[in-house]
């Protein structure tokens, strides 16, 4: 199969009857997606679902914002997201390990950096820093600026150039992957998605634990 052709669509949507889902992992052998409530009475909720897309159980998110999470991050232990100001660490069961303050402006991205053990945080515009934090909200590194709105975010260790950071953005009306190194804070173009069906993704992740023999986005 050739890099970026799309293997799978899964109809994640209409299992769980929700209408904007957001940031997801795939995490434990289960994805683990954001979705927003969809009216201003519904909570915001975290589902967790097998490969085949049936609903496993669900929790509401922790933070109090409209929408929710927009991303979601994996560190091999726990979900990390992040609503307003606050990132929150939790479990695939829904209880909160990790709670802290961000000073990254509108925070909307979240990923894990296992190479450097932090987390690594951007804001929605294009003037939002992009930090990376402990596991405890303590600075590890500024890098400054990626340079994006409505940007979320990636990791794939085993990328080629050494720009292991992928960012997922709106650039009109294309929806763009980048991928920035961190260590020389240059950006890159990847990929720009064609999606025939329509919709509108917000989150991405990188893992190589769906398929063993490959990584997929």
């Amino acid at each position: 199969m050739n890099p970026w052709e799309r293997r799978l669509s899964l109809p994640a949507g209409e299992k769980l009857k929700v209408t904007r889902l957001q940031g997801a992992v795939f995490a434990d052998d289960k994805f683990v997606i954001a979705g927003a409530g969809a009216t201003s009475n519904s909570k915001n909720r975290i589902y967790v679902m097998s490969r085949d897309m049936d609903s496993l159980w669900s929790f509401e998110q922790m933070g109090g914002s409209r929408i929710g999470m927009y991303d979601l991050g994996f560190d091999g232990e726990l979900i990390w997201g992040v609503d307003n100001d606050t990132v929150y660490g939790f479990t695939l069961q829904g209880e909160v390990k990790r709670k802290f303050k961000t000073n990254v402006t509108f925070a909307r991205g979240i990923e894990w950096d296992p190479d450097r053990s932090e987390l690594l945080i951007c804001g929605r515009t294009s003037a939002s820093p992009l930090r990376g934090v402990d596991r405890d909200g303590q600075l590890v590194k500024d890098y400054g600026q990626v340079g994006f709105n409505k940007a979320t975010l990636a990791y794939w260790p085993a990328d080629p150039d050494n720009a292991q950071l992928y960012i997922f953005h709106t650039d009109s009306t294309d929806l763009t992957i980048s991928k920035f190194n961190l260590e020389n804070q240059t950006t890159s173009f990847v990929k720009t998605l064609a999606l025939e069906d329509g919709g509108l993704p917000e989150g991405c992740f990188i893992t190589n634990k769906f398929d063993v023999y490959s990584w997929v986005f």
